[in-house]
């Protein structure tokens, strides 16, 4: 039998809790936790499997989720869209990548549409324009933290002339 535990398990003290709690109770246990495995003792990691924090890999599910073999490797700095990605999946799935490769532009693309509703991965003025009319949207581009409104920014503006970077701003 198993049991999960929620994120709550930021601390060494709370682990070990449950760790206890779940050998009393004769349960596997999986657990999230900001912690690393320097933040553990010897003790703790030697219950754990492979005596060691096993990482989420976000990139590994969107790969999965697209049937790709390769990633643009240009996206890892944006986490965000890995979380977009995954926890915004739509329920009959994602086209497959073409070749295995997943491309920025296809990330984009996707995290745009899910994020904001832009119909394209690179909106021009006129796109931008007309998406702004719509108060809803732009709401949504409101709420949205500044360091993925900055993502947001700095990729529309790589692929864009500077009239297109002005009206995001």
């Amino acid at each position: 039998m198993s049991k999960h535990f929620g994120s709550k398990y930021n601390s060494q003290l709370a682990i070990r809790e449950a760790v206890l709690k779940a050998e009393q109770d004769d349960l596997r246990l999986a657990f999230v936790t900001p912690l690393e495995d320097p933040d553990l003792g010897d003790d703790l990691r030697t219950r754990l499997s492979k005596r060691r924090l096993i990482s989420i890999k976000p990139w590994e599910n969107v790969k999965a989720l697209f049937k790709a073999r390769n990633i643009d490797g240009s996206v890892f700095k944006n986490q965000w869209l890995a979380d977009v990605i995954i926890n915004q999946a739509p329920a009959d799935g994602y086209a497959i990548a073409a070749n295995g490769f997943l491309t920025a532009e296809r990330l984009w693309q996707e995290a745009l549409a899910l994020e904001l509703h832009f119909a394209t991965s690179r909106p021009d003025a006129a796109n931008i324009i007309e998406w702004s009319l719509d108060e809803k949207q732009v709401l949504l581009l409101k709420k949205m933290d500044d360091s993925r409104f900055k993502d947001v920014c700095e990729w529309i503006e790589q692929g864009s002339e500077s009239l297109e970077a002005l009206l995001m701003k």
